[in-house]
């Protein structure tokens, strides 16, 4: 029997290779396939389009990879707002859909809340064609409660400083902005929505309020002390939301 696929979707300033440590710590047998968005990880020099055309992509890349074998999706961040999408795309389209959904401190399908300063703090980080390292370091110790250790730092450094400053731009300018819960409207998916009670905007207490609409059935974990990069921060946790669902789905 083909093993079943776990489909990744990452958040902003991250790749596919930011969710390795809470996958070594995943107990069920999964065939991985971690999406790469336009401007980030290995599609570093690919263009970022639009939210809608982006969501297209996943979608049909998702149907590609999970083909008739059962699968469920992960998504963080900017992430979890294209898993939903993505998700929204293939049921309208009557795809199969995941058996399970684990969001991770997820932007949510309506205009993600950001305050006006921090929005261009961290539009200034990419205004010169390139995240440098201070930039990069800022952006790391602003989204953790407490320090990574230094291996997972340094991952997460490299990645944001690797990211294309035009992907980060359209991202903070125009796609946290959008609305797209008219589209999506209620998913019945078994979910789970996990969150840092550190997080500032997107954290454990906003998470119900956010995704009400989209996840209204949604079970909430607040990840303790915990920030926004809650994969790194706490991958045992994570990868025991996604064994708990999987053996749940039925």
């Amino acid at each position: 029997m083909a093993l079943p696929t776990l489909v990744t979707i990452h958040g902003l300033g991250l790749d596919a290779s930011s969710f390795a440590p809470m996958l070594a710590c995943v107990g069920t047998r999964f065939r991985v396939h971690g999406i790469d968005l336009p401007g980030f990880g290995a599609r570093r020099d690919a263009q970022w389009s639009s939210v809608d055309a982006i969501a297209h992509d996943v979608a049909d890349e998702i149907v590609d990879a999970v083909g008739a074998d059962q699968w469920m999706l992960v998504g963080h961040s900017m992430g979890g707002r294209l898993a939903s999408i993505a998700a929204a795309l293939l049921r309208d389209a009557g795809a199969p859909m995941p058996a399970g959904m684990v969001l991770l401190a997820p932007s949510p399908v309506t205009r993600e809340p950001m305050p006006a300063a921090k929005r261009a703090e961290m539009l200034g980080w990419a205004r010169t064609g390139a995240i440098d390292a201070p930039a990069a370091r800022a952006f790391v110790d602003g989204n953790v409660g407490a320090p990574l250790p230094a291996e997972l730092d340094a991952l997460a450094v490299a990645a944001v400083r690797a990211s294309a400053a035009a992907s980060w731009v359209a991202w903070l300018e125009s796609g946290s902005r959008e609305d797209w819960s008219d589209d999506v409207g209620a998913l019945e998916v078994p979910t789970v929505i996990a969150a840092g009670d550190a997080d500032d905007d997107l954290g454990s207490s906003a998470q119900p309020r956010l995704a009400a609409a989209a996840h209204p059935t949604a079970r909430h974990v607040a990840l303790q002390g915990a920030g926004h990069l809650v994969q790194l921060e706490r991958p045992r946790e994570c990868a025991a939301l996604v064994d708990e669902l999987w053996h749940e789905r039925a």
